[in-house]
């Protein structure tokens, strides 16, 4: 009579994910390009691609066009953004365009911001813009400019909105502000 061995059952090995940092004391002048997670609490004087998550700290700066899949920004972009989710953190701030299927903002926004799917305006954000356009956008903080919301225009408690409105169906909540141009 033979004994066998079980062969025991390979566990997969978990992906593992690795992150860059650029720190506050670090200038990056030219392209930079990563394949996973990017932070960024330096300065990057150029365009950024990052095929995952790109995260501007704090203390972090970008003068350039950024191109991620998920960027958070805390900091500062002086420069146009491309991605699937974008979210503007209360400290985070943003000049020239913004593009992507889901934005949230919370933070101050110069420029065109454009939204496939929906746009939250957070209490804290403040934007200015020549034109916010998505299917959904919901106000709970400060926007001036044009808005175009194919279907809804949601406009909280604390929203006000200042500007041309080409919306399909306009909610406004009790104290909300409409100052139609």
């Amino acid at each position: 009579m033979a004994l066998f061995r079980r062969k025991k059952k390979s566990r997969p090995t978990p992906k593992i994910n690795s992150a860059t940092i650029i720190t506050s004391c670090m200038e990056i002048t030219g392209e930079l390009k990563g394949s996973d997670t990017v932070h960024i609490d330096g300065t990057v004087i150029g365009n950024v691609s990052v095929s995952n998550i790109l995260v501007i700290g704090k203390s972090g700066y970008i003068k350039g066009n950024v191109y991620a899949k998920h960027a958070i920004i805390n900091g500062k972009l002086e420069g146009s953004i491309m991605c699937d989710t974008l979210e503007i953190m209360e400290e985070g701030q943003l000049s020239q365009e913004a593009r992507a299927k889901e934005i949230t903002i919370d933070g101050s926004v110069d420029g065109i911001i454009t939204a496939v799917d929906k746009i939250n305006l957070l209490e804290h954000a403040i934007v200015n813009t020549e034109q916010i356009r998505s299917k959904n956008i919901t106000v709970d903080g400060k926007l001036t400019g044009e808005v175009v919301a194919s279907k809804l225009l949601r406009i909280g408690t604390n929203g006000q909105v200042s500007g041309e409105i080409n919306a399909k169906r306009v909610e406004l909540a009790p104290g909300a502000k409409l100052d139609k141009a």
